[in-house]
């Protein structure tokens, strides 16, 4: 999940930053703890994708 999340955001310490941060998409939560199931995993690498494309600023 690091790779494609520093895939998508410009670089590990962007991604590791934002893995680790609390965010209203993950119910407050971070990304990173939400992935602890495979179904938060596969929501993460989903909101990952809307980013890439721009569908989240």
């Amino acid at each position: 999940m690091l790779g494609r999340a520093a895939e998508v955001l410009g670089g590990e310490e962007q991604a590791r930053q934002w893995l680790t941060s609390p965010n209203t998409l993950f119910d407050g939560r971070a990304p990173i703890d939400y992935a602890e199931t495979a179904e938060g995993m596969a929501l993460v690498l989903d909101v990952l994708g809307r980013i890439e494309y721009g569908v989240f600023s």
